[in-house]
Order: structure tokens, then C-alpha cells, then sequence
């Protein structure tokens, strides 16, 4: 199964991580992890989410897992030498004139970067495909040990769980078909090519349940894995969001004010960068004489208005006790002073009473 994606503990998360995680929500997270394994496993977003982060890596382990799935399908022509000889012209031309062309060209469909379905639906095919083949060269033959090579589809059966680890779903269908052409086959074969064919039903029959119970057990892990690992990088960002900002005010504090100004440096754009500085008069009689929770109110409604007064790219940081800052971007000082003003105004307009002076601020 493709790898958990990029842990975002221990560091500050990347922006591309936080752009994939936009929109995730920890709670949604959370349910995923407590339902269970029914149906669609994740809601859509996370689902999309998982098929971004690991859609690369799917597609390179399924390219691989083919692969090797054709080495193995060649010795195939050995066994056929040594169960099937009569019709061994037969299996060299289905085996290698017919299917190996054909899954050569199946994997060469998985470097396209196909979507998830057809990824999925092509790595299916592989092992159907051999299965095919192998009953064809049986059905073809006469040689008395032909009906052993029927225990060949127990192989298939342990590469689409093992080797590929095919989607749950998909490897119900891989297995569901393997399992009707065993049955086509034993149809046309004769009773006495059998030593006992109810019995081996059941023993493929059982091989194929097995099979697809490891599936179901190695996908329900791996999705597991992965919402724990989203879990912890949602965590993650919250932890790292709630470190840059003032948890009084909301806004960002002085930590996120030299990131941000660290960012504009290493940018290397030549842009006019403007900067007002503001404290609170006074604040600290405020502060005394009307309590500590109407100081706080007060730095929370000043805040309020340097947000609303700030324009779309400006950001508004707590600098210091009652200390804000507007870092302003693409700014001269002309319009640096004008912003610092309408904020004064602004200020001055929101009706906070000062007990040391006459009247508002």
C-alpha cells in the first residue's frame, strides 16, 4: 500500500501541506477513523486528499508489482513443459504472442498517470489475464497431469493480494472472476481428469477468501495509518497556527510578524513594504481603574478595528502588550501615513471611554 504521506509533527508544516489540508477538517478526520470499513471509506475530501498524496507512488508499486508479475508469469512456460508438454507450441503462442504483448502494453497504460479506476482496473487485469492463459493451455492438453496445473490459480490469487495489494473492491472482482474461469474449466473437463472436484472447489475456493481477507486487512490498516498520520499533521497546524497568534486578540503576534517579514526578504522582490506602529495612550491607568477583563476588552476592540481598517493584503499583528503593528505591502509612506490616520479616526469613532481623559479616544 502506498506510504502514509508527510508527517507534520516536530516542524512547522510546508505550504504545500497546508494546501492540501485546507478544507480537512480535524473532526471529519476523526469520524473516518471511527467508522467502520463500509462502503466509501473516506468522505470526499479526504478521500481526494489521500489520492493526491499517494497517487504517485500507487501507480510506481503497481508498475513494479507487474513487473514482476510477468518474470513470474514466464516460468509459467516451464511448468507447462513439465505438466502440459503435448500443447507446448499452444502455450508458447499464448503466452508469449498473445498475453505477454498485453501486459506489457497494461503496464505501459499504469506510466500514463491514469485516473484511480483505471489504475486499479488495469492492475486487476493481470492476474485474470494469467489465470486465462493457464486454463486455455489446460483445456488445450490431453497429458494426464494437465488438472494440476489448475493449482496454478492459487498463485494468482496470492499475487493480487500480496504482490499488488489490490484495492479491496477491485481485488473482490480480480478474484470473483479468476474463480468463474476455475469453474468454466472444470465444467469441460471430465469427471476422471478429477480426483475430486467438489473438494477442490472448496480448497480454491477457500484460497480465494483468504486472499481476500488479507486484502481487506491490508487496505483497512493502511487507511487507518493514513487518517492518523492527517490526524497528527491537522494537529500539527493547529498547534503551529495557535503558536503565531495572540490568543487574546486573535491577531498574529510578533513571532508571525519577523516570519513574515523573513519571508519578504528571501522573496527577493523589490516592492515598497509599509510599517505602522501604534500603541494604546494611557493604557495602563485604563487597565488599573477599570479592571483587568475591561483592559482586555479594550485591547480586543482595538484589534477589531485595525482588522476591519486594513485592507486586503495588510495584516494587523499584536506587537507587544498594547502595542499593534499593520505591516503594509506594496506601500509608500504617503499612503502608510493615510492608513495610520483613517485608523486614528476609526479609533476615535468606536466609543471606548478612557476614565483619564474627557470623552472617547
Amino acid at each position: 500500500m502506498p506510504p502514509s504521506g508527510t508527517a507534520g509533527t516536530g516542524m512547522a508544516p510546508s505550504d504545500g501541506d497546508q494546501d492540501r489540508l485546507a478544507g480537512i477538517s480535524l473532526i471529519e478526520v476523526e469520524r473516518a477513523l471511527a467508522a467502520p470499513f463500509v462502503g466509501r471509506p473516506f468522505p470526499p475530501a479526504i478521500e481526494a486528499l489521500l489520492e493526491t498524496e499517494t497517487e504517485r507512488y500507487r501507480t510506481r508499486q503497481l508498475l513494479g508489482a507487474g513487473l514482476i508479475g510477468i518474470a513470474i508469469y514466464l516460468t509459467y512456460l516451464w511448468v507447462d513443459w513439465g505438466l502440459t508438454p503435448d500443447v507446448l507450441h499452444i502455450a508458447f503462442a499464448v503466452r508469449l504472442v498473445v498475453m505477454l504483448p498485453l501486459g506489457l502494453g497494461l503496464c505501459l497504460v499504469l506510466l500514463t498517470a491514469p485516473p484511480p479506476w483505471l489504475r486499479e482496473t488495469v492492475a486487476a487485469a493481470l492476474p485474470v489475464l494469467a489465470t486465462l492463459s493457464t486454463l486455455i493451455v489446460v483445456l488445450a492438453s490431453e497429458a494426464p497431469l494437465r488438472t494440476v496445473h489448475l493449482h496454478s490459480i492459487v498463485v494468482a490469487l496470492l499475487y493480487l493480494a500480496v504482490v499488488q495489494r489490490l484495492r479491496f473492491y477491485y481485488a473482490v472482482a480480480a478474484g470473483l472472476l479468476i474463480f468463474a474461469l476455475y469453474g468454466v474449466a472444470m465444467l469441460f473437463l471430465g469427471d476422471g481428469d478429477l480426483h475430486d472436484p467438489a473438494v477442490e472447489t472448496v480448497l480454491i475456493g477457500l484460497a480465494l477468501v483468504l486472499s481476500l481477507f488479507a486484502t481487506f486487512e491490508l487496505e483497512r490498516e493502511w487507511r487507518r495509518g493514513y487518517l492518523l498520520n492527517v490526524t497528527l499533521r491537522l494537529r500539527g497546524r493547529s498547534l503551529e497556527a495557535a503558536s503565531l497568534h495572540d490568543p487574546l486578540t486573535g491577531l498574529e503576534n510578533r513571532r508571525a510578524l519577523e516570519l513574515a517579514l523573513t519571508e519578504i526578504v528571501r522573496s527577493g522582490r523589490s516592492e515598497s513594504v509599509g510599517l505602522v506602529l501604534f500603541d494604546i495612550d494611557l493604557f495602563k491607568t485604563y487597565n488599573d481603574t477599570l479592571g483587568h477583563q475591561a483592559g482586555d476588552e479594550c485591547l480586543k476592540c482595538i484589534a477589531d478595528v485595525a482588522l476591519l481598517n486594513a485592507r486586503g493584503p495588510d495584516r494587523v499583528f499584536r506587537y507587544g502588550g498594547e502595542e499593534f503593528l499593520l505591516l503594509l505591502r506594496r506601500t509608500g509612506m504617503a499612503d502608510a501615513l493615510l492608513v495610520a490616520e483613517r485608523l486614528r479616526r476609526a479609533v476615535a469613532a468606536s466609543g471606548l471611554v478612557h476614565p483619564g481623559r474627557e470623552g472617547a479616544w
